[in-house]
């Protein structure tokens, strides 16, 4: 695999990409020194300047107390096929709307690494791709696609619809319904189990297991259509 694994320490590159994962509404991966559990959260608010940014409750919210205690937190993402992660520290808590949020010092460094092998296209949220999860016991769920890459998928699901679903789980038939004509079809291991705590559907992550070379070859003209797709709204956006 061919990454690109870069250290940012200027302080208008780590705001730049902070400004990016606030404006793509970015799910964050939270974690904290000592606890065991990762928890989900997103940007609200980028403020280089004064040196803070703001971050919203986590989920679980059993999350909030643990941050408050040992005051450090590690935050990963991704975005638009590049891994983001960095460490920081609390600096005050606060809440609106009886909703907690968290003021956090700007990251010193910032590690930033594109895996050009997997990159994770994002579907247009104007665009719905029907996915059907089915498991070997009968029980079946129905999302959307949010994202694909050569290494498996993200799906977007109501609120409350994967109850049922667990964490390293194998789920035999997975149906992505590209068009009328074509679609892709596989197993998937749940790897992500999450909430987007903006619009409050549930996510999933999972990767694909033993694709039949058809299918990986349906995977992989699809992808490269959303990427051309993608750069050429970025050329459009920039007056290219």
């Amino acid at each position: 695999m061919h990454e690109e694994n870069e250290f940012i320490t200027l302080p208008a590159q780590i705001a730049g990409v902070l400004r990016r994962l606030q404006e793509a509404h970015v799910l964050l991966r939270i974690t904290i020194p000592g606890e065991n559990q990762a928890y989900l959260s997103a940007l609200l608010e980028v403020h280089p300047v004064d040196g803070y940014l703001l971050l919203d409750e986590l989920n679980p919210p059993e999350g909030n107390a643990a941050l408050q205690r040992a005051r450090r937190l590690g935050v990963s993402a991704q975005l638009q096929g590049v891994d983001i992660s960095f460490t920081t520290e609390l600096m005050g808590t606060g809440s609106s709307a009886q909703i907690a949020f968290y003021r956090l010092a700007m990251p010193k460094g910032m590690r930033y690494q594109q895996r050009r092998t997997s990159y994770r296209a994002r579907i247009n949220l104007a665009r719905h791709i029907p996915v059907l999860l089915a498991r070997e016991d009968g029980v079946t769920l129905e999302g959307q696609l949010y994202d694909i890459s050569m290494g498996g998928i993200g799906t977007r699901h109501k609120p409350g619809k994967t109850n049922e679903v667990q964490q390293g789980e194998v789920w035999s038939e997975c149906i992505i319904q590209l068009d009328e004509k074509q679609e892709i079809r596989g197993a998937i291991e749940v790897c992500f189990i999450g909430e987007d705590s903006h619009s409050r559907q549930m996510r999933l992550g999972g990767k694909f297991l033993k694709l039949a070379r058809p299918q990986i070859k349906i995977i992989e003209n699809f992808v490269a259509a959303l990427e051309r797709d993608w750069l050429k709204k970025l050329r459009r956006e920039r007056g290219e």
